[in-house]
């Protein structure tokens, strides 16, 4: 809309002309208050990022290989509607949006191009998000325009090829104050817990003049970790704020070097950093095998200076902080290539604990009695503070002082504890140290997510420098135990974990039945089978049996681990016909639990005249197969009674055991039925009984694995049409792996036409080898079908076999005519016509001709 100022100027003509100046005036005092009142971090290399979450931020790329177009809409806080928008606030170290630096871990990098991140010389995508910032004065060999943003940004040196990031070097290093490393190519992450960095390089660059390449960690070009590889040696070093040692030995704090590697340049390097933000250490390795891994602190023994470097003093733990890759040719004249195969951050893997697991939190190793407390060095992913300060007031009857005196408190600390799925209970120890009132000291502590703890106050549970012991349970369901403290007044503190498995109660052992009932003849020899029990325990305790009642004069006896009953004396029908015995069923808990069966045993009546039952019809052994359902019809007149008097059947494994649990035997049918789940073999005993005596009969039921199911070959891969030449010998040789079986069965090859004919007869086909070879006489097409047989089914693929006819045989011309010399006047024209005929070609080819 047209702005209209006929109130500004129709009074006084003369602002006709004033206007625009006014106007102009008031925008510069606008802009110099905004200014003002806008005061910006000039270090935004070591800005955490998540202050610029609000941020938003529109990339575009053009899909040609230029300079990306960026169009950046944004919104800071405080800024109002219509007041000029901000510059990007990380545009000194990336071209991505300032919410695209930080990465989640695991992050790694193949470097197929496809990664995401900033773009090589080509358009390619390198997969770092960012590149170290330079507070130092650029090299002037290095070509930096003052106007680069990110000033340390060179993608021209920059290659991504054949799966591999190609850095093209320049002179520039960050080291002490020089501070002016081109492509220090990182991401940004959150210090936290234990972290791994790794990558490789491939022929690292031997040389004398500081030539390094390798891997970085850090907050700036100040302040920094790396480890890498410099004239054959791989080397790790701390700097703070410019300051790294320069000592030349052992003694050195600030750096551990291995001895000069032979041949390191001519290997493939992987290189491994690990920084531990709860202990405050820094380990460096290298492997040139990607097998076994070398610490590169090996030689520095000393117990004030290790292998480990101590990073305390750099307050790295929680902050965001940058990795990545870098290279220089330092002092060199001529610029390297590093060829950089992977990289990568990830978590360390911590180390699988087994319940029962104690931990003296903040501390080292204790034993109270036999308990051993380990040393908290590993699983406090986020550390909080540690304190091993004494102080007085500790019950007496604390044997082991230090394992309270030592502790863990932050306003906001966790543990992490990978553990096998399950219940846990867990001992918490507390110690109020410090405060001496109720309210003073109140904090929550989370379980797997879940408050379990809540508003914990030890002074008001148990007052100052007594021991409070809070057991909670906890279901592991992810593998880790998460364990999270956070203070809502002062700090929260632990002094001692104790992680133990949850035991379920015991339970007393199951019998198979509640009652038992045998029969056995008068005349039944001592010692013989009289029948056999079976309980179960829940928790698989070992079950011992025992006759606890019902057994006069010792008249039975029980097997204490099978539970088979025998006869231990001799049975008389007209003194005791029936024996009711009571067996128990015992567990080997503490306390023990038990359980009991009735056990009844007949005695059979013997009566004169009576003739046993005869097995009159042996049975013939017979099969089952795993998982089919198996039935067995026994055949009428397998027993006989000479007195015609009726039967009953019982039956039971020979040696008087019960039948697997999957085999059921109906005696009114005489017929077994049943799934079996396993392969075995099984003695069955078979009894009639006619009321007074038994007879039995036993076979052999033996149960197979069920076979496997076979997979037909498949034809994996297609064979290309082939072709040969008439006269010309021919051989193709089929490629491995044209047919798959996914059993790994032998397979046998046949070769026919496609219609099922016989191969032509100069075209041999080898199975064994599976080659074609022979010499076609003319000129034909032939549809090849290759067959692949398991022994089972078979599957074939066809192909083509063009013979082609052979091309004419050429014939050189042949001069037929000699041409007589000629002879010319000097200063006279000179011609000669060659007479024809004198060239004739025998395949009357057209000639052309020269003359030299």
């Amino acid at each position: 809309m047209k702005k209209d100022y006929s109130l500004i100027h129709r009074p006084r003509r003369y602002f006709v002309w004033a206007w625009p100046l006014i106007i102009l005036i008031g925008l510069i005092v606008s802009m110099q208050s905004f200014a003002l009142n806008f005061v910006r971090e000039n270090d935004l290399f070591s800005w955490p990022l998540k202050e610029f979450a609000a941020v938003k931020t529109a990339v575009t790329r053009s899909s040609e290989k230029t300079k990306p177009e960026q169009d950046f809409t944004q919104k800071s806080k405080g800024m109002k509607a219509g007041a000029l928008p901000l510059a990007d606030p990380c545009t000194n170290i990336t071209t991505l949006p300032c919410e695209q630096v930080n990465v989640t871990l695991p992050f790694n990098l193949n470097f197929d191009g496809n990664e995401g991140g900033l773009l090589d010389k080509n358009g390619a995508l390198i997969g770092f998000t960012m590149v170290g910032d330079l507070s130092g004065t650029p090299v002037s060999t290095d070509s930096i325009s003052s106007t680069a943003v990110p000033k340390g940004y060179k993608p021209s040196r920059l290659t991504i090829a054949d799966g591999k990031l190609n850095i093209r070097t320049n002179s520039g290093i960050a080291f002490q104050t020089n501070n002016n490393q081109i492509n220090a190519l990182g991401a940004g992450i959150l210090a936290d817990g234990r972290v791994v960095f790794e990558t490789t390089i491939i022929n690292p660059f031997n040389g004398t003049k500081s030539e390094q390449g390798g891997l970085w960690v850090g907050l700036s070009d100040k302040t920094f970790l790396k480890l890498s590889i410099s004239a054959n040696k791989v080397e790790m070093r701390k700097e703070l704020n410019d300051v790294t040692s320069g000592v030349t030995t052992n003694a050195n704090t600030d750096q551990r070097v291995t001895g000069v590697i032979d041949n390191l340049s001519t290997k493939t390097v992987r290189l491994r950093m690990v920084a531990d933000f709860v202990t405050n250490t820094l380990e460096g390795y290298y492997s040139t095998d990607g097998v076994a891994y070398t610490n590169v602190g090996t030689a520095y023994t000393s117990g004030t200076n290790p292998a480990a470097i101590n990073i305390a003093d750099m307050a790295l733990a929680g902050k965001t902080i940058y990795a990545g890759i870098y290279a220089t040719h330092r002092t060199n004249t001529s610029a390297l290539t590093y060829s950089f195969d992977n990289f990568s951050i990830k978590n360390y893997e911590f180390p699988m604990i087994t319940a029962p697991y104690r931990i003296n939190a903040g501390g080292i190793q204790r034993t109270v009695g036999s308990v051993v407390y380990n040393a908290d060095d590993i699983y406090a992913r986020v550390a909080g503070n540690v304190s091993n300060a004494s102080y007085t007031g500790l019950p007496s009857t604390i044997t082991v002082p230090e394992l309270y005196y030592e502790r863990r408190f932050g306003s906001k600390f966790s543990y992490y504890l990978p553990i096998a799925n399950g219940r846990y209970t867990i001992n918490m120890h507390f110690v109020e140290n410090f405060q001496g009132a109720a309210g003073g000291r109140i904090f929550d502590v989370n379980f797997e997510g879940n408050t379990l703890l809540d508003n914990l106050d030890i002074f008001s549970e148990v007052g100052k420098t007594n021991v409070l012991i809070k057991t909670i349970e906890t279901q592991v369901s992810d593998g880790v135990l998460n364990i999270d403290f956070i203070a809502s007044k002062d700090n929260a503190i632990i002094n001692a974990i104790e992680i133990l498995p949850v035991t379920p109660p015991n339970e007393a052992p199951v019998f198979a039945s509640a009652t038992y009932s045998f029969n056995k003849d008068e005349a039944t020899a001592a010692g013989a089978g009289i029948g056999q029990v079976s309980a179960t325990d829940a928790a698989g305790q070992t079950v011992h049996y025992s006759i606890t009642a019902g057994n006069q004069s010792s008249k039975f006896a029980i097997d204490s681990e099978s539970g088979a009953i025998t006869l231990a004396g001799t049975l008389n029908y007209a003194t005791d016909s029936v024996y009711v015995l009571t067996v128990q069923a015992t567990d080997n808990a503490t306390p023990a639990l038990s359980a009991t069966a009735q056990v009844t045993i007949h005695v059979n009546k013997p009566v004169t005249g009576n003739h046993a039952p005869v097995a009159a019809l042996p049975i013939n052994d017979q099969t089952a197969v795993t998982g089919t359902a198996f039935t067995y019809n026994v055949a009428a007149g397998t027993f006989t009674d000479e007195d015609s008097d009726p039967l009953t059947y019982t039956v039971s494994l020979a040696n008087d055991g019960l039948l697997p649990s999957w085999l059921s035997f109906d005696a009114a049918n005489l017929s077994f039925s049943g799934t079996p789940d396993a392969a075995a073999t099984y003695r069955i005993k078979l009894t009639a009984n006619d009321g007074k005596v038994s007879a039995s009969t036993e076979f052999n039921l033996v149960v197979n694995a069920a076979a496997a199911i076979n997979h037909a070959p498949v034809a994996a891969l297609p064979i290309n049409d082939q072709s040969a030449v008439a006269g010309t010998a021919f051989t193709y040789n089929v490629a491995a792996g044209t047919f798959t079986d996914e059993d790994s069965d032998p397979l046998t090859y046949t070769a026919s036409l496609a219609n099922d004919g016989s191969l032509p007869l100069w075209l041999s086909f080898d199975a064994a080898n599976v080659s074609f070879s022979g010499t076609p006489e003319t000129a034909a097409t032939y549809r090849i079908k290759l067959t692949a047989n398991d022994g089972k089914v078979s599957a074939s693929t066809e192909f083509n076999l063009v013979v082609n006819a052979a091309a004419a045989t050429n014939h050189a011309p042949v001069l037929a005519l000699s041409i007589s010399d000629q002879s010319v006047v000097a200063g006279s024209a000179f011609s000669y016509k060659m007479a024809a005929g004198t060239f004739t070609d025998e395949d009357s080819d057209p000639l052309t001709y020269t003359a030299s």
